[in-house]
């Protein structure tokens, strides 16, 4: 268990960041434009443990090698496999915070299917569905 389940949504020139801490309860939701270095400042301004989950992307893996370093645990999702992320509205914001639950759920139940991980594999495109 993590003491923050961060997720982020990264489109051209903004990013929404939802924030669930270990209780799960409501998301803390914010938007910022598209910065790897404030969301650095962002993901070091936390304390305790952290489990950073985006989706797979263009920038996945540039944000992969730049973001590894600053959390415990690094989850690059397919979202073609997750249908949680494609059902409903769709806004930046919604799909930060379904992703958050989804690493906070998967801590129990693995439902967040995984394009590259971090605590497990030491390079990323690890699983065989790729």
């Amino acid at each position: 268990m993590f003491d923050h389940y961060i997720a982020v949504d990264w489109a051209q020139s903004v990013m929404a960041i939802a924030r669930l801490t270990k209780t799960g309860k409501k998301a803390e939701v914010l938007e910022l434009s598209a910065n790897i270095s404030e969301l650095k400042f962002y993901l070091n301004s936390k304390k305790g443990t952290k489990k950073l989950i985006f989706e797979e992307s263009t920038c996945a893996q540039w944000m992969y090698t730049e973001l590894k370093s600053e959390v415990d645990d690094l989850v690059v999702c397919d979202p073609k496999r997750n249908r949680y992320l494609t059902a409903a509205q769709q806004t930046d914001k919604i799909d930060a915070i379904k992703l958050a639950e989804l690493g906070f759920s998967n801590c129990r139940c693995r439902s967040l299917l995984q394009a590259y991980c971090l605590r497990t594999c030491a390079l990323p495109r690890c699983i065989n569905h790729l």
